[in-house]
């Protein structure tokens, strides 16, 4: 049976009338023309559906359409019109320094963008902010989540932009701190960790997924504040120069 339900939608009011039972993303997507939504999986699993609720992920292909009266709802479409999460397209490289990287590690899966700037002198990146958003089934301890998320993103740029072996006549030439740069306080970046709490699916990684995508997410960004695409880790000063 139709209902007529009135909600907040990316800031504004919203009255569909429609079966109850129906699933919000297709509310979203053939009702009301938010296409940034996606179907994925359509078991609750992949994330592709995912929106806030009362600034709660929600899984739209399981979230019956009844559910969502007198609350508010954000989609990726309302995100990017927000200070918070604010973005728009662009052809490739923009000169904006943004990078994305998308990943299933064994379970966890993640979305992430970064945002950095690129020192066309010296060829030094300069990692300005990271918001991370994770699905690892259910949160069972925030603070310790956003903490080893935030430190797997810290080891993660150390991988991208510095840390190296190298190596001469078969001897290992990096002994010390003082050649093999690990990450330091003074450029760590604003990093922000999205938690996906999914109690549907049982829990799964959370340090490690965080440091895997890293490389790619700093190669992404370069990419898009320079033209230059590096396939080979760390982005070292060096190796963008000589593609510059």
């Amino acid at each position: 049976m139709d209902q007529t339900i009135r909600f907040r939608l990316n800031s504004r009011p919203v009255t569909v009338t429609t079966d109850g039972d129906r699933a919000l993303l297709w509310v979203l997507r053939a009702d009301l023309g938010l296409a940034g939504t996606k179907f994925g999986c359509g078991q609750s699993q992949c994330g592709a559906c995912t929106v806030l609720v009362n600034r709660e992920a929600v899984r739209s292909c399981r979230f019956p359409i009844r559910d969502a009266a007198g609350k508010e709802i954000v989609t990726i479409e309302g995100l990017e019109r927000t200070g918070r999460y604010r973005w728009k397209a662009a052809k490739a490289p923009s000169g904006r320094g943004h990078g994305v990287v998308c990943l299933d590690y064994l379970g966890t899966v993640v979305a992430a963008m970064a945002e950095i700037k690129v020192d066309r002198k010296t060829g030094r990146i300069t990692v300005v902010r990271v918001v991370h958003a994770q699905d690892m089934g259910p949160v069972i301890n925030p603070e310790g989540a956003r903490m080893q998320i935030e430190g797997g993103i810290t080891m993660g740029l150390g991988y991208a932009l510095s840390e190296e072996i190298r190596f001469s006549g078969g001897a290992i030439r990096d002994l010390d701190f003082g050649s093999y740069e690990i990450p330091r306080f003074s450029w760590a970046p604003k990093i922000e960790a999205v938690l996906i709490d999914n109690p549907e699916i049982a829990p799964s990684g959370c340090g490690e997924p965080p440091n895997v995508g890293v490389g790619g997410l700093m190669a992404n960004a370069l990419l898009d504040a320079t033209g230059v695409r590096l396939t080979r880790l760390p982005l070292t000063p060096a190796r963008i120069l000589a593609k510059l």
